[in-house]
């Protein structure tokens, strides 16, 4: 699975590259919004706003293209398919 370039902006939509200490506290606050949650958060990761449709070798395509990596996109929803 891809994700763009880091987490933060996938999970909180923040161009920002924070520090680990922010990322840990980021990381802890997401975990607690979904926990037990667990159809919630493959509505949240299966957003069309970054989660790229098609298969997985489409969405590699397609992230690898231009400056999609950079952007907010995922393909981790395939997971769940």
């Amino acid at each position: 699975m891809i994700n763009s370039c880091n987490l933060d902006h996938l999970l909180f939509n923040e161009l920002k590259n924070h520090s680990n200490d922010e990322k840990e506290e980021m990381a802890d606050e997401f975990a607690g919004r979904y926990e037990g949650k667990a159809e919630e958060f493959i509505v949240f990761i299966s957003d069309e706003t970054y989660a790229v449709p098609g298969t997985y070798r489409e969405t590699w395509k397609f992230i690898e293209k231009n400056d999609h990596s950079v952007k907010r996109h995922t393909n981790i929803q395939l997971i769940f398919k």
